[in-house]
């Protein structure tokens, strides 16, 4: 546990954890059309289940 919590300690002191949130958030932005996309595919298959 004290290994993982030093490493968490790091991550935060260098900057590591900030470029990575960072990346996803871009990630995100940049593909949110397709994650919407198969949102809607997945309801719209659940719908027509329960129908």
């Amino acid at each position: 546990m004290g290994d993982y919590l030093a490493r968490l300690v790091r991550d935060d002191a260098s900057g590591l954890r900030a470029r990575a949130v960072d990346a996803a958030a871009r990630f995100l932005a940049e593909h949110q059309d397709v994650f919407d996309d198969a949102e809607r595919a997945q309801e719209t298959a659940r719908g027509a289940r329960a129908a």
